[in-house]
């Protein structure tokens, strides 16, 4: 990261706006390939990068978000994950795609450790309303379920 900070101080500070310029697009392309999503959120923002390297590092934050999530899983960092979902600062594929992951990695735990739907028709295991439904009677006259008649 010494080569990021450094090509981050070169695109604030330096006097010749060229320069700056191509040391802030090196930096957004780092960040990109090294799913730096909020290093590249904090350059958006920042007033004394140029405007082409705010504008860069905007347009490549949902691509670095992609790739962070793909580095997290790989390294196991559920918890990052669980902190990009609920970040509403991300862009909503970003926390849609770290919720999938989640979710994918949440079921496979439950058939890992043998917990099973209490229905097995439903991937929650509950009913939409919580009722089970009988299928017609052609109006015959059915006890409620549990009462036993003679």
């Amino acid at each position: 990261m010494n080569e990021l900070n450094d090509l981050l101080v070169v695109a604030q500070y330096h006097t010749d706006l060229k320069i700056r310029e191509e040391a802030g697009m090196k930096a957004v392309e780092i960040c990109v390939a090294n799913g730096g999503n909020y290093t590249l959120m904090r350059m958006a923002g920042n007033e004394k990068l140029p405007q082409s390297v705010r504008k860069a590092a905007e347009s490549g934050i949902k691509e670095a978000g992609k790739k962070a999530v793909e580095i997290y899983v790989a390294n196991g960092r559920y918890d990052t994950l669980i902190d990009m979902a609920g970040n509403e600062k991300l862009p909503q594929s970003v926390r849609e795609e770290a919720t999938s992951v989640l979710e994918l990695r949440a079921e496979a735990l439950a058939n890992s450790l043998g917990i099973k739907p209490i229905n097995p028709l439903a991937r929650n295991g509950t009913l939409s309303n919580g009722t089970v439904e009988r299928p017609p009677t052609n109006r015959q006259n059915i006890p409620p379920k549990g009462k036993v008649t003679a």
